[in-house]
């Protein structure tokens, strides 16, 4: 189930600068000579020492950038950054929430990139040097892993499955429960008792009534068809059951 990714963040990258002693605070797009060598521009941007000119790295996370001891230690917490915002860890995916909560970013090509969207309860949250993503609910064509995944859509009357690296329709939840996220945020539930013609749906034979009650439909081919039509009370659902009269 989509409710909940977790993966590792950028929190307290610690990067060993290899000049021990005394130097000059570096500047930005200023020449330096030793790639990875570390340092801080100020409490929240590092310096980091790029194809041979010193990178700006925003350390927007709480703990900011601290250089620890004579070694220069550089801890730079980018657990929270924007999209473009450049990253400690290069072309190996480090993590990073989006200021607003509502997005896990990864670091890719030197640069931080959109990853998921987290639309969730949850937003996107650090805990410890963990990046939590919630994305039990999402949109159509979100980004999405893995492959089987469910989430509920924003409007909470359709449900979604991830296929193919992206979120796609999978049923209606037109019944009175809709789409619901679990209580304890490892799946989600969707009432299909009541559908309209057309809906896609996933359980081959699930039955539904027409949102007029006039129709009795079943789930055939990914997607609710008529199967009867009911008279004298009409569709009704009871106890979870469809019932045609």
């Amino acid at each position: 189930m989509a409710a909940s990714l977790s993966t590792r963040s950028g929190l307290a990258l610690l990067l060993l600068s290899l000049l021990i002693g005394c130097r000059e605070k570096p500047s930005p797009g200023a020449a330096c000579n030793t790639n990875n060598l570390a340092a801080c521009f100020d409490p929240a941007q590092a310096a980091l020492c790029r194809s041979g000119q010193w990178a700006s790295i925003p350390c927007r996370g709480p703990q900011g950038c601290v250089e620890h001891g004579n070694a220069h230690n550089v801890t730079c917490d980018d657990s929270r950054a924007s999209v473009g915002d450049a990253c400690m860890n290069g072309n190996i995916g480090s993590y990073a929430c989006s200021a607003d909560g509502k997005r896990a970013l990864v670091c890719n090509r030197d640069k931080f990139e959109s990853w998921r969207n987290c639309r969730g309860a949850g937003g996107c949250h650090i805990e410890g040097s963990v990046v939590e993503c919630d994305n039990s609910i999402a949109e159509s064509g979100d980004a999405c892993g893995p492959p089987g995944s469910l989430a509920c859509g924003t409007d909470h009357r359709s449900l979604l499955l991830c296929q193919d690296g992206h979120m796609k329709s999978a049923s209606s939840c037109r019944g009175p429960k809709e789409c619901a996220v679990k209580p304890d945020k490892r799946g989600v539930s969707c009432d299909t008792t009541i559908a309209s013609e057309g809906d896609s749906c996933e359980l081959p034979e699930a039955r539904a009534c027409s949102p007029d009650a006039k129709l009795e439909l079943v789930c055939k081919g990914k997607k609710f068809v008529r199967l009867h039509e009911c008279t004298g009370t009409g569709c009704v659902v009871r106890d979870g059951r469809v019932i045609c009269q």
